[in-house]
């Protein structure tokens, strides 16, 4: 068995595909931004404001959680054939009985119908607020 070595600190850019390759962070990026701004318009909605520490520290161990479990299945299921996106690895065959009904199930009741419903009702809880506050009769 092979040991694992130190991840970079910066990426490797050897060719165009590899600069491009760094765009596929973006979604995540982007996610964050949009959705860190509600941080005080939901604390505002708690009885209790003290409350919000633990509401976030709860967040991020769950988040961690998922990904550190994500990743760690995802090298049980794949081994060293592990893509830097670990859904991209159920776009192929994946060798087993019952194989594309297995990647019909992860590609859609898994994380992508997950991220749109959490992703979409924190936009919606600013989009509704920016209404409310909009003066009657200006558009």
């Amino acid at each position: 068995m092979e040991a694992l070595g130190w991840s970079p600190l910066l990426p490797k850019l050897v060719d165009q595909a590899s600069f491009w390759k760094l765009f596929t962070t973006v979604p995540v990026l982007v996610t964050a931004y949009i959705c860190h701004h509600n941080i005080h318009p939901i604390e505002n909605e708690l009885r209790d404001g003290s409350q919000m520490k633990s509401i976030v520290r709860t967040s991020i161990v769950l988040c961690s959680t998922v990904y550190v479990a994500t990743s760690f299945f995802g090298f049980l299921l794949f081994g060293e054939h592990t893509l830097d996106d670990v859904l991209t690895n159920f776009d192929g065959e994946l060798g087993i009985p019952y194989g594309s009904l297995l990647n019909d199930v992860v590609r859609f009741t898994g994380a992508t119908p997950l991220s749109l419903l959490v992703s979409f009702s924190l936009l919606l809880l600013s989009l509704g607020e920016c209404m409310e506050l909009q003066p009657r009769g200006t558009g």
